[in-house]
């Protein structure tokens, strides 16, 4: 479920019997209500940290869940520094992957990638959509989590390979020039 997404798969057994007994009603009154009370932050916390869960909520099954992090989405995100905020630009690339880059397996948040059965096409999509408009993902520190995300990308279906493929022709301008052979040559690989 893409409400709990970011739950470690140990603990996804445990809550998702819990999960199971609550009447769906209940759990769209108490998202609705956690969006409301996000959305009512202000300036509290910074945007970068109110963004993610109101971008995982916009691909709920229920209308009033999707309306509501729909609107935190667009009030914060001219609030979001894509193009200097690392650390929000990997929680979001952490979000949509499945796992960790090879060898980043242990890594420190936010580049830590908790393992997922799956991720929904539509919040991949938008994640992709999202870091075409950053600067930062050629970053050295945050290019293998792009480029791992790409490459689940691909496997997708295909207006999310599209955009794959876009972040991809994005990320060639960004990177850094000493990976830019690697990063094409992955690219490719997973491409053919």
């Amino acid at each position: 479920a893409p409400s709990v997404g970011g739950l470690p798969s140990a603990n996804w057994a445990y809550w998702k019997a819990r999960l199971k007994t609550k009447p769906a009603a209940d759990m769209v009154m108490l998202k609705s209500a956690v969006l409301r009370w996000l959305g009512a932050m202000a300036a509290a916390p910074p945007a970068s940290l109110v963004y993610l869960p109101s971008l995982v909520a916009t691909v709920e099954n229920y209308d009033s869940v999707v309306s509501l992090a729909e609107s935190n989405c667009k009030r914060l995100d001219p609030e979001l520094d894509l193009d200097g905020d690392v650390a929000l630009l990997a929680r979001i690339a952490c979000a949509a992957l499945t796992s960790a880059p090879a060898g980043r397996e242990a890594a420190a948040p936010p580049f830590r990638v908790e393992p997922k059965a799956s991720v929904p096409a539509k919040l991949r999509q938008r994640v992709l959509q999202l870091l075409q408009r950053s600067r930062c993902v050629g970053k050295s520190e945050l290019v293998e989590h792009v480029v791992h995300l790409i490459c689940q990308s691909l496997r997708e279906g295909e207006q999310v390979q599209v955009a794959a493929l876009q972040l991809a022709l994005a990320l060639t301008d960004f990177v850094e020039p000493e990976r830019l052979l690697q990063t094409g040559d992955t690219i490719v690989k997973e491409i053919e």
